[in-house]
């Protein structure tokens, strides 16, 4: 999808644009522009790119707490392309139910999905390595969750309050950091863990 751009602000070097209702922040040492904080409501549907003075401008990132408190959105799309989901980005949803994070996304910032409590399913993107501190936290509908492949590093705080999480797949385990990420989630006794791997050199 290509939109474009009808409202465009510039803030001392920061450049500023509405369009749809959404807004954007264009970031020129990133190439591209993040979506950032306004008065959204309903179902969401983030374009791949915008378009500026006749230009594409590839749409990259979700700006730290764009969504946050945003009470009246049921739906987020993100498009493929995105690359970056920072802190705190879509926190205290309290509506959206499921979420699918595209494949292009490589960083999701602390406490990004944190207190959506009607999140029940999320997909995560492949090339993901990192789940950062209370991703996931308070999300107490969410029940089943496969980690990607590339994950290593596990906040232990990832889960928290997760009072209905049944089910956590995690990837190969023979990684020191996977494995002590496991026995967090068990001493909590967040969820039923399943830890991909040879049993003996997990051990």
């Amino acid at each position: 999808m290509i939109i474009h751009a009808k409202s465009i602000t510039i803030l001392g070097n920061i450049m500023e644009i509405i369009v749809n209702g959404i807004k954007y922040e264009l970031r020129t040492e990133e190439h591209g522009a993040y979506v950032v904080a306004n008065d959204y409501k309903g179902e969401i549907t983030i374009p791949a790119q915008i378009i500026v003075d006749g230009l594409p401008i590839k749409v990259i990132g979700i700006a730290r707490a764009a969504f946050r408190h945003c009470k009246d959105v049921t739906a987020i799309s993100l498009p493929e392309g995105l690359t970056t989901i920072e802190t705190d980005a879509f926190k205290d949803l309290k509506y959206i139910t499921e979420i699918c994070i595209p494949e292009s996304v490589v960083t999701i910032g602390e406490e990004a999905f944190s207190q959506c409590e009607n999140l029940k399913k999320v997909l995560l993107p492949s090339k993901l390595n990192h789940l950062s501190a209370g991703l996931f936290s308070c999300c107490t509908s969410l029940e089943n969750i496969i980690v990607p492949q590339p994950v290593k590093i596990i906040d232990y705080r990832c889960f928290s309050y997760c009072s209905n999480l049944k089910n956590i797949v995690l990837p190969e385990g023979e990684d020191a950091r996977v494995v002590k990420a496991a026995a967090e989630v068990v001493k909590q006794g967040l969820a039923r863990i399943t830890l991909l791997g040879n049993p003996e050199e997990i051990a």
